[in-house]
Formats: C-alpha cells, structure tokens, sequence
C-alpha cells in the first residue's frame, strides 16, 4: 500500500487519466475519490459510474452529460471526475464519445477521466474490448491495488479503524476484539467473494 500511496502523491500532481487495476473489493473507487479530493478538482463533483450495472443507454446520456458546457438540472454542479468502474464492460460507441471530447473539446480539460476494473488493461486490448486510441488514452498511469491476502499486515490496522469507526456512532463503546477474533481474520484467505 506504500507504493500506492506513493503513486496516488504523484497523480494527485497532474490531471491525466488514472486507471486503478484490482480485483472487486480492493478499494479502487475509494482511492479514486481520495485522489479527487487531494487535487485541485476537489471543489469540483466526482461523478462514479459503474460500466457493468448501468443500462446502456442511461451510461450513454450521463457521459454525454459530463462533458457538456451548459450544466442542466440533472447535474447542476460542475463535474470534476468522471469515474468509470468495470471499463471492460463499456460499449466502444461510449469509448468513441470519451476519445471525441478528450481529443476535440476544452471541456474535457476540466474533466478528469479515472477507470478501473479487475482484468488487466492489456488483456482487454488483445481481446478488443478496447479502441486503441482510448486503451492508450487510459493506460498513461495505472495503480495496480493489491488485495488484502497479499498485504496482511494492514488486519490490524484495518479492524481497529473499523472498530474506532463503530464506536463512533455507538453509545456502548467496544473496547477491543475478543481473543482469538484477529487470528481468524489472519487466518481467513481473503478473496474475491464476488466471482
């Protein structure tokens, strides 16, 4: 996670596209808005959109939305970050509208574009699941976000946070975990459940 943090200072300096690459769960969403709110977009609205559950046709108006100048009241503040979620399952007519506006119009200078999914960018280009022009348009800076089982050492951190967290809204506060609780947490082989 150090090294993603240390990725994430580095794109929080540049407004080029970010894609995050890991398995569902991993956090990727959350980084992104982290790194919205670290840059100089913050004031601006995060718009996360998922690629594989939104129909067809409502991801088609939204995009189209993003980028027009005359904001509407459907999105009455100004988009700062367009966050695609599953980019493999986005339609190439969608990719073609992205590629347009980042090619040809101001509008997108001000709209930062931010992907992710859980199948490597590459591999979606060899399948051509990807336009060319936008694989290379979202390929500029990737963040590969490991999964819990690879970085074991956060458990503890992590339940604590999330304990702190609970207790935070609670008026019985928990002082800690019972014993034994944080050796099962080592124990269990975070995967993805999703699959």
């Amino acid at each position: 996670m150090q090294r993603v943090l240390r990725q994430l200072e580095l794109a929080s300096h540049t407004r080029e596209p970010v894609h995050f690459q890991g398995e569902v769960g991993t956090g990727k969403e959350h980084l992104a808005r982290a790194l919205h709110f670290e840059s100089e977009q913050r004031r601006k609205i995060f718009v996360p959109l998922n690629c594989k559950k939104l129909p067809p046709r409502e991801l088609k108006q939204t995009v189209k939305k993003v980028f027009e100048k005359d904001l509407d009241e459907s999105m009455p503040l100004e988009p700062g970050v367009l966050f695609l979620d599953e980019v493999n399952h986005l339609s190439r007519d969608i990719q073609e509208i992205i590629l347009e506006n980042f090619q040809t119009k101001s509008q997108a200078q001000t709209v930062r574009l931010m992907t992710a999914c859980s199948t490597p960018l590459n591999e979606l280009f060899e399948q051509e699941q990807l336009l060319p022009e936008f694989f290379f348009l979202i390929s500029t800076l990737q963040i590969q976000v490991p999964a819990l089982r690879e970085r074991r050492e956060d458990l503890d951190l992590l339940a604590q946070h999330f304990l702190e967290n609970e207790n935070r809204y609670q008026q019985k506060q928990v002082s800690g975990f019972a014993p034994g609780v944080l050796s099962l947490f080592h124990d269990y082989f975070w995967t993805n459940w999703h699959r």
